[in-house]
């Protein structure tokens, strides 16, 4: 019989049954209620074994921050449910009700009370609190996705994070600030700082651009300068080609002085997973070395944690249960096993403690396609009782490695068979050909076609056609007095003369070929000419070589200053260029005569200074609804770049300047309509 199955589908305890069996009293001794533990006293039937082992979780943990994930189903409806909760865990994450669908599901509205209830009760009972998530793409309230306006969407996020630090921020040390911006399919070779396939879709990408959620962290920073600021994701917890893209884009943040403290990997795993090795612990202890070995702005260790974690076991092999529920309480051990033995670990929470209350099975049954899906990816059962995976789980905190991940050596379950050898693949039979090619060693299939390849067997030797200009004079313009020498298989002219001056009479074409270091291609001996002298068609470079000579540019005005733009909207734009800034005297009537700035055509276009003004930057205006892209300015010839990473694009809305991240190599700068923005140096 499936005694797992037959226990997780009894009918509920009393409440009054549960509470008596709640405690550690030896029998016929009284215990108080779950809800009302006394000072230091050890609350939960789920936390004693069979031989009075009660130790709980938070106390035996090796792991600073042990955590669960609460639910308002359980919260709100089972005394055993927060009883239990505050016993085994020091740190808890609301699981959805911080969302920003939850709070604000219409425009104006805020309702932050079921998230600031469970916040009292962690804070009643010496629990630190996560913070998940202040700004995440799967959980927008529709009116936030409808928002086309950067402008409009930038100013409605940074009323959000001001309204959840303003609520929330005081009680909460670590933030997931952003969550699952990454998409499934990102490689390594996807671009961390440009539009890409690296990207999750969202409004956010779409309208803010890529790395969008940047300026959130350090808006984050500045209302909670002590708080964790941590980015969370899934499928990133071990070596692939996500979590590359992750560490590149960390490492990429932290270049670009990104106030990120941490990265949360979720682990809503299977551990079929494990079972097939797909899922190994040295991996995942890999990867938080490495994540660990970064420096965050603040000059502190990276710090790594496990968020979200649940072990779903369904899919594991055979249909003994035991055998399911037994494995899972090993790789519950191992992923604790390799956090608590980890220095970068800090943390590590389940979603959930309970299959009473897990988003497993409504989800996946959604997802696969498979109604009545029934998994148990906790730590107690539907009844709150201890599964193996609580007592796996709790020596996996301590430190303790399981014995073994093979699912098979204490398994009922057979084993995949092996795979058959693969056959192996006959030579082929070589190629060759039976027509040789005439003054070589080699064939074709065909006469003068096909590839080159070996000689079948019988074709007979070519034999060698001399070239009859060897050992002939050369041919007349080519370097006087010379013979043909074949030596070196080809016919090369050497010539009987030695003299620069006999060459240069005998042709000019003996020039072309002259080099650097005093010799030419038929005219060897003389000695290394220096640098600037003239050489065949050129100049000598002073290290032996003659290079093509071109007309020496012009002299350049200093007073002159080339702008690179490009015109990105549909209206022809009015644009003038200050020097210095928004007040700064007009740069005159650009030089020259210049096109019209058609839509996307890059142009250049060149003004100067007035005569007495000095500058160290140019402002740009726009004076209309067209859109420009400024690339770059030149002075003087010389190249001048904003230092600022990236380039932008600004456009005016009628009421003001929106800067929009652009792809481009080039820093560039853009200020439009009547409002300042960047100055661009010279």
């Amino acid at each position: 019989m499936d005694v797992y199955r037959d226990m997780s589908r009894r009918t509920l305890f009393p409440l009054a049954t549960l509470l008596a069996l709640a405690g550690c009293a030896p029998p016929g001794e009284s215990t108080e209620r779950m809800d009302d533990p006394p000072e230091g006293e050890i609350v939960g039937f789920a936390t004693c074994d069979e031989v009075g082992d009660c130790e709980r979780l938070r106390d035996v943990s090796a792991v600073p921050r042990v955590g669960t994930a609460i639910t308002t189903q359980g919260f709100g409806g089972d005394d055993p449910y927060r009883s239990l909760a505050a016993a085994q865990f020091n740190s808890i994450t609301v699981e959805d009700r911080m969302q920003w669908s939850i709070l604000s599901p219409t425009r104006g509205q805020w309702n932050p009370g079921e998230a600031q209830a469970v916040m009292q009760f962690a804070e009643d009972n010496g629990m630190a609190i996560r913070g998940h998530s202040l700004v995440y793409q799967g959980a927008l309230p529709g009116w936030v996705t409808e928002i086309r306006d950067p402008m409009e969407l930038d100013t409605e996020v940074r009323a959000h994070v001001e309204r959840m630090f303003n609520t929330f921020g005081s009680r909460i040390d670590n933030w997931d600030i952003t969550n699952e911006v990454i998409a499934d399919g990102a490689t390594p070779a996807h671009s961390v700082t440009d539009v890409g396939p690296g990207w999750r879709d969202s409004v956010f990408n779409t309208v803010l651009g890529p790395r969008w959620h940047d300026q959130y962290y350090h808006l984050a920073r500045e209302y909670a300068p002590n708080a964790t600021l941590v980015y969370n994701d899934y499928n990133i917890a071990t070596i692939n080609n996500k979590s590359n893209f992750a560490y590149n884009m960390i490492t990429s943040m932290l270049a670009d002085d990104v106030p990120v403290d941490g990265i949360g990997f979720q682990m809503h795993i299977s551990a079929a997973d494990v079972a097939s090795g797909v899922l190994t612990m040295d991996s995942l202890r890999e990867n938080i070395r490495r994540f660990g070995a970064l420096t965050t702005t603040r000059g502190r260790p990276f710090e790594v944690y496990i968020t979200e974690l649940d072990i779903r076991i369904v899919d594991l092999p055979g249909d003994d249960m035991q055998d399911k529920l037994d494995y899972q309480a090993r790789v519950f051990q191992a992923i604790a096993h390799v956090c608590a033995t980890e220095e970068a670990c800090k943390g590590i929470t389940t979603w959930g403690f309970t299959d009473r209350y897990s988003w497993v099975d409504s989800f996946f049954a959604g997802l696969l396609g498979r109604p009545g899906y029934d998994d148990h990816p906790l730590l107690l059962n539907e009844v709150y009782e201890r599964k193996p995976a609580f007592s796996g789980y709790l020596r996996g905190l301590r430190g303790e490695a399981p014995d073994t991940l093979n699912f098979w050596e204490s398994s009922a379950a057979e084993p995949p068979p092996l795979p058959p050898e693969p056959e192996p693949e006959p030579e082929p039979e070589p190629m060759c050909g039976n027509f040789r090619v005439e003054g070589t060693d080699r064939c074709q299939e065909n006469p003068g076609s096909g590839p080159w390849m070996d000689c079948c067997p019988g074709v007979p030797p070519a034999e060698p056609t001399p070239d009859p200009r060897c050992g002939a004079p050369c041919d007349p313009g080519v370097c006087a007095d010379g013979l043909y020498d074949c030596s070196s298989g080809s016919p090369v002219c050497v010539p009987m003369a030695f003299s620069r001056e006999i060459c240069r009479a005998a042709t000019s074409e003996c020039d072309v070929a002259e080099r650097c270091d005093g010799t030419s291609a038929h005219c060897p001996g003389d000695s290394a000419a220096p640098a600037g002298q003239t050489c065949g068609g050129g100049m000598c470079n002073g290290a032996g070589a003659c290079v093509a000579s071109e007309p020496p540019p012009p002299t350049a005005d200093p007073r002159e200053i080339t702008i690179e733009l490009a015109r990105s909207g549909d209206q022809i734009p009015i644009m003038s260029v200050r020097a210095g800034g928004e007040w700064g005297p007009l740069l005159t009537t650009p030089v020259g005569d210049h096109p019209e700035i058609h839509n996307r055509e890059w142009h250049q276009l060149t003004f100067r200074l007035p005569e007495g003004v000095e500058a160290e930057s140019i402002y740009v205006q726009v004076h209309n609804e067209g859109d420009l892209i400024v690339y770059g300015a030149t002075r003087g010839g010389r190249s001048r770049q904003s230092s600022a990473a990236g380039t932008v694009r600004g456009h005016w809305n009628g009421t003001g300047c929106v800067l929009e991240p652009i792809t481009g190599a080039n820093p560039a700068i853009l200020a439009c309509g009547d409002r300042p923005n960047l100055t661009q140096p010279l």
